[in-house]
């Protein structure tokens, strides 16, 4: 099984809200998987043409004067699929961590892909007036959705998960908190954990207080706490296990001797 990291774009965000003084870039990461008899999956699908439309006005109501989006056309998942040498048109599914807007913009670039979503992720998105994260035009269109029914089944210390293909090499994982409906996805072979919005930068692995940027877009603070409480113990007592946040940078630790193609990202985004 292959395995591809990159980045569609950037989210400047006042420094603030970031508690330092300078504007700050977090990137957002998407994950490419190309299994060998389930063909391409990937985990989010972050800015699309969509956005290009856009530019770089943020289409999400209360941070919209605030935060804005950093994206060169090449940037988005589709061309970088391409220029991995595959066809975006033969990603078969895309797997959200969660449905806030800056993870599922590029959906409506890959119109034959069935969504794989907590449940409780969707009903909550799809409501007819959706809480603030959410904008509903970004998968209105979606033609197939798969809601992903966990079982009592532990993994990586957490009680609920999904075996997605029924062999082992990817696993759902319930992550609440940050949204109604969070998941995670892990990759044992390759041994990579993507957490999502779980936490934004590794130093939150080590008993750091969420920034408030973080804190602003959180659905249950308290069930988000216990899973972060769960991230550090996993990450104390499995060093080996890389954890990628969706708007990490890099996972803790680096990349030590992962089979993974990791595409660097610049801290700089001068578009």
């Amino acid at each position: 099984m292959k395995v591809f990291l990159f980045s569609t774009g950037a989210i400047e965000a006042p420094g603030p809200v970031m508690r330092q003084m300078t504007n700050y870039f977090f990137p957002m990461m998407c994950v490419l998987i190309d299994h060998p008899s389930q063909g391409l999956s990937l985990v989010d699908c972050g800015f699309g043409t969509n956005q290009l439309v856009r530019g770089d006005r943020n289409p999400e109501r209360l941070l919209a004067p605030f935060v804005s989006i950093k994206l060169h056309a090449s940037q988005i998942a589709a061309k970088q699929i391409q220029s991995l040498d595959y066809d975006p048109q033969d990603v078969q599914r895309i797997i959200l961590t969660h449905m806030h807007w800056d993870h599922c913009d590029g959906l409506a670039d890959f119109p034959n892909a069935e969504v794989v979503v907590h449940p409780k992720e969707k009903k909550h998105a799809c409501r007819f007036l959706p809480p603030l994260g959410y904008e509903p035009f970004q998968f209105f269109d979606v033609k197939k959705w798969q809601e992903v029914k966990f079982r009592r089944q532990n993994c990586l210390g957490f009680s609920r998960s999904l075996d997605l293909f029924g062999d082992g090499s990817v696993k759902l994982v319930d992550l609440p908190g940050h949204s109604a409906g969070h998941q995670g996805v892990f990759l044992p072979s390759e041994k990579i954990f993507l957490t999502g919005d779980a936490f934004l930068e590794e130093d939150e692995l080590h008993r750091r207080r969420p920034r408030p940027y973080q804190l602003m877009n959180t659905y249950n603070h308290w069930a988000n706490w216990r899973t972060l409480s769960c991230l550090r113990k996993l990450h104390k007592h499995s060093p080996d296990i890389a954890m990628l946040g969706s708007h990490s940078f890099c996972p803790p630790g680096g990349w030590p001797n992962h089979p993974v193609h990791w595409q660097p990202l610049a801290r700089s985004y001068s578009i």
